[in-house]
């Protein structure tokens, strides 16, 4: 995250504003201490008006994720049960790559407010949903719960959970019908 923030201020339009803050000493913890505008695209590597230039209206440009995920009803236990099952096959891709060895720590790391995985209970999922469509101006949200193969089981109650407890959350929240596309 401290690259992708780095990288993010390198690239920002208001060097005087990013100086006052070195100078100040503030020590910048997590994106949203600078990135204020939701719609920085800067920080995609996309400049606004390259984007208007193409013909997108900046305004109602879409803008998605697509984050491994994997839902249960105790947060605790299905990352006791899914970390296995992710790890291994973080590590078959790690090692056709000549990378190192996936860790329970970088999995825990992952899991985080700011981490890039969304494994646990309905209500940590739907805080980090929002989280992120606030940060980014999200207008679309896939969760890829199939990573490692988890059984049969598991990847239903998953569905199941995301359907009926998870959605419906962030639609409430967000003041968005079912019947409305997202």
């Amino acid at each position: 995250m401290k690259g992708m923030l780095f990288h993010h201020l390198a690239l920002s339009k208001d060097k005087e504003g990013i100086l006052k803050i070195a100078e100040k000493g503030i020590e910048m913890q997590k994106p949203e201490d600078i990135i204020k505008d939701p719609y920085v695209f800067e920080f995609l590597g996309i400049p606004r008006k390259a984007l208007q230039y193409f013909g997108h209206n900046v305004e109602t440009l879409q803008v998605g994720v697509h984050i491994h995920s994997f839902f249960g009803e105790n947060s605790r236990q299905i990352e006791d049960e899914y970390y296995p099952t992710y790890a291994a096959q973080m590590n078959r891709i790690g090692k056709q790559r000549g990378g190192p060895a996936y860790t329970k720590q970088q999995f825990e790391q992952g899991r985080s407010s700011q981490g890039h995985l969304i494994i646990g209970d309905a209500n940590e999922a739907v805080d980090k949903i929002l989280h992120m469509q606030e940060m980014f101006g999200l207008t679309r949200f896939s969760a890829q719960m199939d990573v490692g193969g988890p059984s049969h089981e598991s990847m239903m109650k998953s569905i199941e959970i995301f359907g009926t407890k998870i959605a419906p959350k962030v639609r409430e929240a967000l003041g968005i019908r079912a019947t409305e596309q997202v």
